[in-house]
């Protein structure tokens, strides 16, 4: 996994960010949410309670131009 790498002088991530604005290949949008959700809860488990885990959000404004792909 990505967050346990470490650089050949030993630097590391200090958080994990999921990028999980592709909806497309999704049924619906209730299957959307439930896979969504279903990934953080093994990205948690996998990391633990303490790592940092953040969420990219897609841009106000480019929700709004092409509220399709939210």
């Amino acid at each position: 996994m990505i967050a346990n790498y470490r650089s050949a002088a030993g630097q590391r991530f200090d958080a994990l960010g999921i990028d999980v604005e592709f909806k497309q290949q999704m049924p619906s949008l209730s299957a959307w949410n439930a896979a969504v959700a279903d990934l953080a809860r093994r990205v948690r488990s996998a990391l633990g309670s303490r790592y940092p885990i953040a969420a990219i959000v897609p841009a106000p404004l480019a929700m709004e131009v092409r509220p399709q792909n939210w």
